[in-house]
């Protein structure tokens, strides 16, 4: 077991789970939902933290639309739903520290939000038929370049929702990415590069940046 899994924390709303399910485990094994993968700067703020609870809700708000489910109304305004992620999220940095307070590496937290009949029973200060679980590790050192790549994946059914149907499909073309191989990245029918299988992509040529326009995450 990697150190990165050695230190992990999961919080069910604001209720420790336990340390001994890995973010993997969570996106695969847990009922299907919305996800955002955020990190720590100087331990105990998140990078661009609006821009996670946005990405939640709007994923939520088009899985839900698509399945045509009734759901809380927190689940579909972010001003609404913003204090509980606050909340579970902190209540899982909280654990972390508490269980490594001499741990100075910056943390990688994981967010997945789950509704309707799945949900475990929440408490009675939570949204009915809402869950918000919250996975915290140490942030994984970056990758060191030359970097690899595969372009030979076909897009997301619903690019702009952060789903984790998306994580159990993938699991196809991870299944031959070579080991030396850092990212698979996805195309459309005429060849054009959309976004990776985890990581968005851009090109800078003359100066210009260049990245997909549609059919992606945004």
């Amino acid at each position: 077991m990697s150190d990165v899994e050695r230190k992990q924390v999961l919080v069910q709303n604001t209720a420790l789970k336990g340390y001994d399910v890995t973010e993997k485990q969570l996106l695969n094994e847990w009922p299907r939902g919305a996800y955002t993968t955020a990190r720590t700067v100087g331990l105990d703020k998140i990078l661009e933290f609006e821009l996670h609870v946005g990405r939640l809700v709007e994923s939520a708000r088009l899985m839900i639309e698509a399945d045509k489910a009734t759901v809380p109304d927190a689940l579909t305004d972010a001003a609404m739903f913003r204090p509980y992620l606050v909340r579970s999220v902190a209540s899982a940095l909280s654990h972390f520290h508490n269980k490594w307070p001499e741990c100075g590496t910056e943390r990688r937290i994981t967010c997945l939000l789950c509704w309707g009949q799945d949900a475990e029973a929440p408490g009675d200060d939570w949204p009915p038929a809402m869950q918000i679980f919250s996975h915290v590790h140490l942030l994984p050192d970056r990758p060191k370049p030359p970097i690899r790549v595969d372009i030979r994946g076909a897009p997301r059914s619903n690019a702009k929702a952060k789903d984790t149907q998306w994580v159990k499909d993938r699991k196809i073309l991870e299944a031959t990415q070579g080991s030396d191989v850092n990212e698979i990245l996805l195309k459309d029918e005429d060849g054009y590069i959309l976004e990776g299988c985890q990581t968005n992509f851009f090109a800078v040529l003359n100066g210009r940046l260049y990245t997909a326009g549609e059919g992606v995450l945004e």
